[in-house]
């Protein structure tokens, strides 16, 4: 937004600029009453002067295009920032995709966690699997409680940026408009 703002005020300062590049064309009209004096009557003077600026010398349409780069160069990097959100947009729309994927996955055996645990704790119990077998296999499940919420947390964070970048970036609407151009 910052980037488009400045763009815009350096496009409206180089048009200002292109206006004015050799100066003002001003009118002046004059009166002025010259009083008795003397015996000699009073009068009243008038004046015009009309001055209408030639476009000689470079000066002016030095500035004018200097202010017309720095424009076009804002505008370039507002539209760097446009596509960098898209392109970032698009990542966060991956990344949550992935993990909504992964967190089905896991979803699919959140039930057998609490059979297997028990029955790991049976086995131990009952003399078939010894102390080395039972922490790996809850180590395993432990992992695999990990892995979901890992998952969870990648599509809360995907969520969360997205609403970032939408509430914080108010290019996002120009950037939107990119992707119904392109």
């Amino acid at each position: 937004a910052a980037a488009t703002s400045l763009a815009e005020a350096e496009r409206a300062r180089a048009d200002w600029l292109g206006a004015l590049a050799w100066g003002r064309p001003t009118v002046e009209l004059e009166w002025e009453r010259f009083p008795d004096l003397d015996g000699l009557q009073g009068y009243d003077a008038w004046g015009l002067r009309v001055n209408v600026p030639l476009p000689f010398g470079g000066g002016g349409a030095f500035e004018r295009d200097a202010a017309q780069a720095r424009a076009l160069a804002l505008e370039v990097r507002a539209d760097a920032a446009v596509r960098a959100t898209v392109a970032r947009l698009a990542v966060l729309d991956a990344r949550e995709k992935a993990g909504e994927a992964s967190l089905e996955a896991l979803d699919a055996f959140a039930d057998t966690v609490v059979l297997a645990e028990r029955s790991l704790e049976e086995q131990y119990l009952l003399g078939e699997l010894g102390y080395v077998g039972l922490l790996d296999g809850l180590d395993r499940l432990a992992r695999m409680q990990q892995s979901r919420i890992d998952a969870q947390r990648e599509i809360a964070m995907a969520r969360l940026e997205r609403l970032w970048l939408m509430g914080g970036a108010p290019w996002v609407e120009r950037a939107q408009q990119h992707e119904e151009v392109e």
